[in-house]
């Protein structure tokens, strides 16, 4: 989106603004396959939901890992975070 500003000078500047660009974040799977959460192109503050199932039965405790990356292979992203409970 084009925008215009002045400089100290005062004199008009005209240029483009840039979104802020950022990886998509999502979460490890079993197979070690990556889960898109959010889409890098997607405004911030966001928000978002996706129902998941844990790996076995009776499974008491789970752990996710946040990954920010667009490879579909997790070994190809970044780890953003871990949450175990």
């Amino acid at each position: 989106m084009p925008f215009t500003a002045e400089t100290e000078s005062g004199a008009a500047f005209k240029g483009w603004q840039l979104p802020e660009v950022r990886p998509s974040l999502g979460l490890e799977l079993a197979g070690n396959k990556y889960h898109v959460l959010l889409k890098g192109d997607v405004a911030v503050p966001c928000q978002a939901a996706v129902v998941l199932s844990t790996y076995r039965d009776n499974q008491t405790e789970v752990c996710v890992m946040v990954l920010a990356g667009d490879s579909p292979q997790v070994g190809e992203s970044s780890q953003a975070g871990v949450c175990c409970a």
